[in-house]
């Protein structure tokens, strides 16, 4: 195969930037960048998302079954960012960013464009990542044209 050809193909993929959002048994929140997520099913609301394995918010999720997304905004660079290093956090705040729960129970960015809190329905384990497979239960909205923050936009190149 082609490498090169294949990760500029692969980066083709139109992809927003989310914070994922978990709470463990115990009660400690962790949270983590996704950029591999898309909707895949109307009815149920179903979204797909990429997890790295063994990750603090990987391992919460598949526990707990439950997860928050919160979408960032284009103006959002730097939590994406933050958020690469996969950050705990308790008393409301993870990585010193104000978060509040909603109906999952997991943390969700208070300065966040949109969000959604999940129920987990599956994982597919392969590779690097996990594949979890989640129904939306929630959804919210912080401004009033919500616009993602878009790799393109940042020039991460995470993929290919």
């Amino acid at each position: 195969m082609n490498e090169e050809a294949k990760k500029k193909a692969l980066l083709l993929l139109p992809s927003c930037a989310a914070v994922i959002g978990t709470r463990g048994a115990g009660g400690e929140v962790a949270g983590a960048t996704v950029t591999w997520m898309t909707q895949s099913s109307f009815k149920p609301p179903l979204i797909v998302a990429a997890l790295r394995m063994g990750s603090a918010a990987e391992l919460n999720a598949r526990r707990e079954r439950r997860f928050a997304l919160s979408f960032l905004g284009p103006d959002q660079k730097s939590v994406g960012q933050t958020f690469f290093r996969a950050p705990t956090g308790a008393d409301g705040r993870i990585a010193d960013l104000a978060y509040e729960t909603g109906r999952s129970g997991a943390p969700i960015l208070a300065d966040c464009a949109a969000w959604v809190e999940c129920e987990v329905r599956d994982f597919v384990d392969g590779g690097d990542h996990a594949v979890v497979v989640a129904e939306v239960i929630e959804a919210g909205i912080r401004s009033e044209s919500p616009r993602p923050l878009l790799l393109a936009d940042v020039g991460w190149k995470y993929g290919g």
